[in-house]
Protein backbone atom coordinates (compact mmCIF):
# COMPACT_ATOMS: atom_id res chain seq x y z
CA UNK A 1 0.00 0.00 0.00
CA UNK A 2 1.50 3.52 -1.12
CA UNK A 3 1.16 6.44 1.14
CA UNK A 4 -0.61 9.28 0.11
CA UNK A 5 0.15 12.81 0.59
CA UNK A 6 -1.66 15.14 2.45
CA UNK A 7 -2.81 18.67 0.04
CA UNK A 8 -2.08 20.48 3.06
CA UNK A 9 1.68 19.17 3.25
CA UNK A 10 2.95 21.21 0.30
CA UNK A 11 0.71 24.08 0.87
CA UNK A 12 2.66 24.13 4.65
CA UNK A 13 5.99 23.57 2.70
CA UNK A 14 5.28 26.22 -0.30
CA UNK A 15 4.16 28.87 2.83
CA UNK A 16 7.18 28.00 5.04
CA UNK A 17 9.64 28.79 1.78
CA UNK A 18 7.23 31.99 1.29
CA UNK A 19 7.88 33.31 5.16
CA UNK A 20 11.61 32.84 5.29
CA UNK A 21 11.86 34.39 1.91
CA UNK A 22 10.00 37.29 3.01
CA UNK A 23 12.16 37.85 6.48
CA UNK A 24 15.19 37.33 4.82
CA UNK A 25 14.13 40.24 2.68
CA UNK A 26 13.33 42.45 5.27
CA UNK A 27 16.84 41.59 7.24
CA UNK A 28 18.39 42.67 3.66
CA UNK A 29 16.11 46.07 3.39
CA UNK A 30 17.01 46.76 7.30
CA UNK A 31 20.68 46.34 6.93
CA UNK A 32 20.51 48.14 3.77
CA UNK A 33 18.78 51.27 5.40
CA UNK A 34 20.77 51.11 8.72
CA UNK A 35 23.99 51.43 6.24
CA UNK A 36 23.32 53.88 4.19
CA UNK A 37 22.18 55.73 7.85
CA UNK A 38 25.16 55.28 9.19
CA UNK A 39 27.49 57.10 7.10
CA UNK A 40 26.42 60.25 5.85
CA UNK A 41 27.74 63.01 3.58
CA UNK A 42 30.41 65.15 5.18
CA UNK A 43 30.40 68.77 4.57
CA UNK A 44 33.16 71.42 4.98
CA UNK A 45 34.06 75.02 4.02
CA UNK A 46 37.96 75.85 5.37
CA UNK A 47 39.66 78.93 3.73
CA UNK A 48 37.77 79.53 0.61
CA UNK A 49 37.75 75.63 0.06
CA UNK A 50 34.38 73.62 -0.08
CA UNK A 51 34.76 69.80 0.19
CA UNK A 52 31.66 66.97 0.87
CA UNK A 53 33.27 63.48 1.49
CA UNK A 54 30.91 60.60 0.10
CA UNK A 55 30.32 56.91 1.77
CA UNK A 56 30.65 54.45 -1.05
CA UNK A 57 27.21 52.46 -1.42
CA UNK A 58 26.13 48.86 -0.98
CA UNK A 59 27.87 48.39 -4.37
CA UNK A 60 30.77 51.14 -4.41
CA UNK A 61 28.78 53.82 -6.03
CA UNK A 62 28.71 57.21 -4.65
CA UNK A 63 25.55 58.83 -4.05
CA UNK A 64 24.51 62.16 -2.27
CA UNK A 65 21.04 64.49 -1.94
CA UNK A 66 21.64 67.96 -3.76
CA UNK A 67 19.86 70.44 -6.47
CA UNK A 68 19.49 71.82 -9.77
CA UNK A 69 18.35 75.38 -9.58
CA UNK A 70 16.76 75.03 -6.49
CA UNK A 71 15.03 72.03 -7.02
CA UNK A 72 15.99 68.58 -4.92
CA UNK A 73 17.75 65.73 -6.74
CA UNK A 74 19.80 62.34 -5.96
CA UNK A 75 22.92 62.60 -7.71
CA UNK A 76 25.08 59.43 -9.04
CA UNK A 77 28.67 60.41 -9.08
CA UNK A 78 29.51 59.19 -12.54
CA UNK A 79 33.56 59.79 -13.94
CA UNK A 80 32.83 57.61 -17.10
CA UNK A 81 29.82 60.32 -18.03
CA UNK A 82 30.82 63.04 -20.43
CA UNK A 83 28.09 65.04 -19.16
CA UNK A 84 25.18 65.28 -16.46
CA UNK A 85 22.67 63.41 -17.49
CA UNK A 86 19.28 63.97 -16.65
CA UNK A 87 16.05 61.68 -16.90
CA UNK A 88 13.90 63.61 -19.36
CA UNK A 89 10.89 63.69 -17.68
CA UNK A 90 12.80 65.17 -14.65
CA UNK A 91 13.83 67.55 -16.86
CA UNK A 92 10.18 69.11 -17.17
CA UNK A 93 10.15 68.82 -13.23
CA UNK A 94 13.37 71.29 -12.91
CA UNK A 95 11.90 73.58 -15.69
CA UNK A 96 15.11 72.62 -17.85
CA UNK A 97 14.79 74.00 -21.90
CA UNK A 98 15.07 71.51 -24.30
CA UNK A 99 17.87 72.04 -26.63
CA UNK A 100 19.25 70.55 -30.01
CA UNK A 101 19.23 66.95 -30.05
CA UNK A 102 22.59 64.53 -30.44
CA UNK A 103 23.33 61.30 -29.95
CA UNK A 104 25.48 59.67 -27.55
CA UNK A 105 26.89 56.33 -26.35
CA UNK A 106 25.78 54.99 -23.23
CA UNK A 107 25.96 51.77 -21.68
CA UNK A 108 22.40 50.48 -23.47
CA UNK A 109 23.37 51.59 -26.62
CA UNK A 110 23.47 54.74 -28.97
CA UNK A 111 20.73 56.94 -28.17
CA UNK A 112 19.31 60.76 -28.89
CA UNK A 113 19.42 63.00 -26.43
CA UNK A 114 18.53 66.98 -25.85
CA UNK A 115 21.03 69.23 -24.60
CA UNK A 116 20.47 71.45 -21.85
CA UNK A 117 21.77 74.20 -19.32
CA UNK A 118 21.89 74.09 -15.79
CA UNK A 119 22.21 77.42 -14.22
CA UNK A 120 22.62 76.07 -10.45
CA UNK A 121 23.91 72.79 -9.37
CA UNK A 122 24.91 72.28 -5.83
CA UNK A 123 25.50 69.04 -3.44
CA UNK A 124 26.70 69.92 0.09
CA UNK A 125 28.64 73.39 0.57
CA UNK A 126 29.68 73.03 -3.62
CA UNK A 127 28.14 74.75 -6.07
CA UNK A 128 28.59 75.14 -9.84
CA UNK A 129 27.20 77.27 -11.98
CA UNK A 130 26.30 77.45 -16.02
CA UNK A 131 26.73 73.58 -17.07
CA UNK A 132 26.41 72.22 -19.85
CA UNK A 133 23.76 69.11 -19.31
CA UNK A 134 21.58 66.75 -20.89
CA UNK A 135 17.88 65.01 -20.95
CA UNK A 136 18.43 61.86 -21.39
CA UNK A 137 14.52 60.06 -22.46
CA UNK A 138 16.06 56.23 -21.81
CA UNK A 139 16.11 57.20 -18.15
CA UNK A 140 12.90 57.05 -16.15
CA UNK A 141 12.25 59.73 -13.80
CA UNK A 142 13.35 58.45 -10.62
CA UNK A 143 16.64 57.72 -11.15
CA UNK A 144 19.82 59.65 -9.65
CA UNK A 145 20.51 62.20 -12.06
CA UNK A 146 24.53 61.34 -13.49
CA UNK A 147 27.02 63.71 -12.16
CA UNK A 148 29.43 63.50 -14.83
CA UNK A 149 32.47 65.20 -16.10
CA UNK A 150 30.78 68.33 -17.27
CA UNK A 151 30.61 69.17 -13.54
CA UNK A 152 33.51 66.74 -12.01
CA UNK A 153 35.92 68.54 -14.55
CA UNK A 154 35.76 71.36 -12.44
CA UNK A 155 36.64 69.63 -9.36
CA UNK A 156 38.90 67.71 -7.66
CA UNK A 157 38.30 64.74 -6.37
CA UNK A 158 39.89 61.40 -4.57
CA UNK A 159 39.15 57.95 -3.33
CA UNK A 160 40.28 56.10 -0.30
CA UNK A 161 39.01 53.58 2.37
CA UNK A 162 35.74 53.77 0.66
CA UNK A 163 34.77 57.50 0.52
CA UNK A 164 35.07 59.58 -2.08
CA UNK A 165 36.36 63.00 -1.42
CA UNK A 166 35.34 66.23 -3.70
CA UNK A 167 36.95 69.20 -3.59
CA UNK A 168 36.14 72.64 -4.96
CA UNK A 169 38.49 75.78 -4.58
CA UNK A 170 38.56 79.25 -4.98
Amino acid sequence: MTEQQSPNKGLSTTMAILAWGFAIGILAWMFHDWQTQSQKPVTESSGGINSVSIPAGPFGHYRIKGSINGIPVNFLVDTGATSISIPADLGNKLVLSKGLPYRVSTANGNIQVNSTRIDRLQFGSIQLTNLNAHLNPGMSADQDVLLGMSALKQLEFTQSNGWLTIRQNP
